[in-house]
């Protein structure tokens, strides 16, 4: 089922099956966005910033509305302002992340408030 709500479109998840997905509207036009291809999400007051490897696209809306409607496993909230893709995480500490944004890294604030549901998200082996 294909549902429309704002700025996104997605289809729903039937089954078990995660949505690889969603459409946002820009102009007259719907561009598709693979989960797999978001680095992060900025927020910016009332409009958001999602982020991919060459593009960027704003929203009208704010982070947790988008978080809500794209509902992906690999997006944590790290702090106020932003959402990563665990799968561009370089490394981390306890209270900075860097993620790989092309030829760059950004580093990203991690607050105490999300520390510990990104920590349940990613898999840390931990070494002597």
């Amino acid at each position: 089922m294909t549902k429309t709500n704002g700025n996104i479109t997605h289809k729903t998840l039937i089954g078990s099956q995660q949505v690889k997905y969603f459409f946002i509207k820009q102009r007259l036009n719907y561009v598709k966005i693979y989960l797999n291809d978001i680095i992060f999400i900025k927020a910016d007051g009332n409009t958001t910033e999602i982020q991919l490897e060459k593009h960027n696209y704003i929203l009208a809306t704010n982070l947790s509305t988008t978080l809500k409607k794209i509902k992906c496993n690999n997006i944590v909230q790290v702090n106020r302002s932003y959402a990563i893709n665990i799968d561009y995480i370089q490394s981390f500490n306890n209270n900075r992340i860097k993620v790989i944004h092309g030829d760059d890294i950004e580093a990203i604030s991690l607050t105490r408030k999300y520390k510990q549901d990104f920590i349940n998200k990613i898999n840390i082996i931990t070494t002597k």
